[in-house]
């Protein structure tokens, strides 16, 4: 990836919707290569207390699946971005996705999180991945989500937040990028990119959630484009698809879904709550699904990117989308997009993944992957 002048400040840590309930026990993992990234998903799945991985900026491929196998109620963080501050290898960060690159080589599922854990009542299972590059996964068979796959298989509920991450040329029988699966709890998807991910049936995302009353998922301020069904697939859930019980709801805010094969946004399984419909607030999509929209501030037209078709997300000056967005989000977001601007600017917070900026310097090469 080429970053043209560049200008990025360092922060002690990236300040963050932290799913880690905190305390002596919880363990911070700093790791600059495929093997320690492995190494540490490995301790933190055998132990009993929360961990944090902090990855450093630079190129993973492994060959293989990252995998991480937990059995206990714990939360697991997972970022991106690091850099050495002082005498501490991961004392600061960038908060710029595109610093640090997960790649499949369009061989194998890059990540894989699972935790079956029963335990309780009280307790949860808590992952949290956030400021990444998923670039290039590919996943067959019965591994869903070509990128990132995480899988609440227990009986606790679920606290899943995907934030500020970067999904590009992922592929996948079914959720080209990203697939979770948690009967429970909560699963936020915020300030992401979804670009030219491809699947026989969900390009971006396959979700599968909601055989209880307080499971919510939530997507915001996320742009997908240029997802793609492959030829042999139906194509009639060709974006994103969430599959639910009776119990689930679902929002979505402040979202953009451009140049992908229709439906944008397919919800299925009679996801509502004492007939709660599928809330859509200042979103540009198409929906389909058997349980009823409720639309609020639906966009619509030409959001004006910077340029789509070359995977740049970034809306120009002229874009009448510009502070268009709802601040009324059900899971917060990060103060910073995925290439550090400030959340909010100018008169409101824009939709989609990226703030826009005056005189914006960081997009000189937009998106561009070696």
């Amino acid at each position: 990836m080429k970053h043209a002048r560049l200008m990025l400040r360092l922060l002690p840590a990236l300040p963050c919707l932290s799913v880690l309930a905190g305390g002596a026990g919880a363990a911070v993992h700093c790791v600059g290569t495929p093997a320690e990234f492995q190494a540490a998903l490995t301790a933190a799945a055998a132990s009993a207390a929360d961990d944090e991985i902090r990855m450093r900026g630079g190129h993973y491929q492994h060959g293989l699946t990252f995998d991480y196998y937990g059995q206990h109620a714990d939360g697991l963080e997972i970022s991106g971005g690091w850099t050495a501050d002082g005498g501490d290898a991961c004392g600061a960060q960038l908060p710029d996705a595109r610093l640090t690159r997960l790649d499949g080589g369009n061989d194998h599922q890059i990540l894989r999180l699972q935790n079956f854990a029963f335990a309780p009542a009280g307790d949860a299972v808590r992952f949290s991945v956030s400021n990444l590059h998923f670039d290039s996964g590919f996943s067959q068979g019965t591994s869903y989500g070509g990128a990132l796959g995480i899988s609440n298989m227990g009986d606790l509920p679920a606290q899943i937040r995907v934030d500020n991450v970067l999904f590009t040329r992922n592929r996948a029988l079914f959720g080209g990028a990203l697939y979770f699966f948690a009967g429970r709890g909560s699963i936020h998807v915020g300030g992401s990119v979804f670009d030219d991910n491809r699947a026989q049936d969900m390009a971006h995302v396959y979700g599968i959630a909601g055989a209880h009353a307080d499971t919510l998922v939530d997507v915001v301020n996320s742009t997908f484009g240029r997802g793609r069904c492959l030829p042999d697939g139906a194509g009639d859930r060709c974006s994103v698809h969430l599959d639910l019980s009776s119990h689930g709801r679902v929002a979505v805010a402040n979202s953009l879904f451009w140049d992908n094969g229709l439906p944008d946004l397919d919800v299925s399984e009679n996801a509502s709550v004492h007939g709660e419909p599928v809330r859509i607030d200042s979103s540009l999509l198409t929906y389909d699904g058997n349980t009823a929209g409720a639309m609020t501030n639906l966009l619509s037209g030409d959001p004006q990117f910077v340029a789509a078709g070359a995977g740049d997300y970034a809306l120009r000056s002229t874009s009448p989308f510009i502070d268009q967005g709802s601040t009324s989000l059900p899971s917060g977001l990060l103060p910073v997009d995925m290439v550090g601007h400030a959340r909010v600017q100018g008169g409101g917070i824009d939709p989609g993944a990226l703030e826009y900026t005056p005189d914006d310097l960081l997009f000189a090469n937009g998106f561009e992957v070696d």
